[in-house]
C-alpha cells in the first residue's frame, strides 16, 4: 500500500500473495483433496428411460398426459409403487428417483402430444428398469379399464341406433304390406293411400339419419386415429454405464472455488495482521 493514498496496486497484491503463499496453496489442496475423497466415495447412479403414449377413445383422451405425468411422479403414487415392489425407500426418496414429463411438439402453439417420457434413477440399474416397467404396466392397465368402459358405452350407443333402424324397417315393411292390402281391397281412397305413403317416406328418411349417425360412431370406434389404447412407445433398457455422479466436475468446481476462497482468505488474514501490527505500533508511540 502506498504512503500517499489507500489504493492497492498490482505490486501490493503480489506482495500480499507472496507473504501468504503457504495459506494460498494449502486451502485449495485441502479442499480439492476433500472433494476428491467425497466424490470417489459417492455411489454410481444409473438412469433408465422409457416413454408411453396415452390412448384415447372417440376423440377424448383417456387421461390428460400432464395429469398422468403429475400422478406417476407424486409421492403418494410412488409410495404405492414402493409397497408393491417391496422397496425400502421412503416416498420422498422414490419421488426423487422418478421424473415424468409430457413431450411437446415444436411450434408456436406448443400443442400437447400424448407421449410421456419417464426416467428413473437408482444405484442398481436393474432396480431403475423394474421401477419403470411397473409404473408403465400399471398406467396401461388402469387405462385399459377406462378404455373398455368408454368403448362399451359407445358400442351400446351404436347398438341402440342399429336396433332403432331394425324397428323402423319392420314398421316400414308392415306399413307397405297394409298399403298393398288396402289398395287390392279397394277399401281406401287415394287420399288415404297418399297419407300412408307419406308416413312410410318419413320413416325411410329417419332410418337414413340413424344409419348416418351409427356409421359415424362406428368409424370413430374402429379407426386407429380416434381409438387407441395406452401403449408403451419406448421400452426401458438396462443402462450399461452410470449417469452420475460427475466426479471430475465436482473436483474441478471445488478446485476453482477453493482458489477463490483462498485468495479472499489471504487478504482477510493480511488485513487482520496489519491491523494488529498498527495497533501495537500505536500503543508503543503513546504516552
Amino acid at each position: 500500500m502506498t504512503e500517499n493514498n489507500n489504493e492497492f496496486g498490482m505490486s501490493d497484491i503480489i506482495r500480499v500473495l507472496r507473504r501468504n503463499l503457504t495459506i494460498l496453496i494449502a486451502i485449495p489442496v485441502v479442499v480439492t483433496l476433500a472433494a476428491a475423497l467425497y466424490a470417489f466415495t459417492m455411489k454410481d447412479v444409473y438412469e433408465a428411460e422409457a416413454a408411453f403414449e396415452v390412448g384415447r377413445i372417440v376423440d377424448m383422451p383417456l387421461e390428460s398426459p400432464a395429469t398422468v405425468a403429475d400422478r406417476v411422479s407424486s409421492p403418494s403414487y410412488l409410495a404405492y409403487v414402493g409397497k408393491k415392489l417391496n422397496y425400502q425407500e421412503k416416498p420422498s426418496e422414490l419421488a426423487a428417483m422418478v421424473v415424468a414429463e409430457p413431450l411437446y411438439t415444436a411450434g408456436k402453439e406448443r400443442v400437447l402430444t400424448r407421449v410421456i417420457k419417464i426416467r428413473a434413477k437408482a444405484h442398481d440399474p436393474d432396480k431403475a428398469v423394474k421401477l419403470l416397467r411397473f409404473i408403465m404396466a400399471d398406467v396401461c392397465s388402469e387405462h385399459d379399464r377406462i378404455f373398455d368402459k368408454a368403448y362399451a358405452i359407445n358400442d351400446a350407443e351404436v347398438k341402440t341406433y342399429e336396433k332403432g333402424i331394425a324397428d323402423m324397417e319392420r314398421e316400414i315393411a308392415t306399413g307397405k304390406a297394409r298399403i298393398d292390402a288396402l289398395m287390392v281391397s279397394g277399401a281406401v281412397s287415394e287420399v288415404e293411400v297418399a297419407y300412408l305413403a307419406s308416413y312410410v317416406e318419413d320413416k325411410e328418411s329417419y332410418i337414413l339419419h340413424l344409419r348416418e349417425e351409427a356409421f359415424a360412431i362406428r368409424q370413430k370406434l374402429y379407426i386407429e386415429t380416434f381409438t387407441r389404447r395406452t401403449r408403451v412407445a419406448v421400452e426401458p433398457v438396462t443402462p450399461r454405464f452410470p449417469a452420475g455422479p460427475h466426479r471430475v466436475r465436482v473436483i474441478g468446481i471445488s478446485f476453482v472455488v477453493s482458489w477463490i476462497l483462498s485468495v479472499v482468505a489471504v487478504f482477510i488474514i493480511d488485513r487482520v495482521r496489519s491491523s494488529v501490527r498498527n495497533g501495537g505500533a500505536d500503543t508503543k508511540e503513546g504516552p
